[in-house]
């Protein structure tokens, strides 16, 4: 699993949020591909303690929550 380098990305992260809180949709979009690996490997985590037999990949729930 990646790890965000908080010492480079932080103020890529501060900057996309801010843009995108301005309503630039792009920053948004930027800002998914940036954390993507990040977000999936807490999915995995997560998913990790669920019960055998449930069908939901980590993938699916990173997708999910971000549509």
């Amino acid at each position: 699993m990646t790890q965000i380098d908080n010492s480079n990305n932080t103020g890529d992260v501060t900057r996309l949020l801010s843009q995108w809180r301005g309503g630039d949709q792009a920053s948004f979009d930027q800002l998914y591909s940036l954390l993507y690996e990040d977000l999936r490997g807490i999915a995995q985590r997560h998913m990790g303690r669920e019960n055998q037999g449930h069908t939901l990949q980590a993938t699916a729930l990173v997708n999910e929550a971000y549509g």
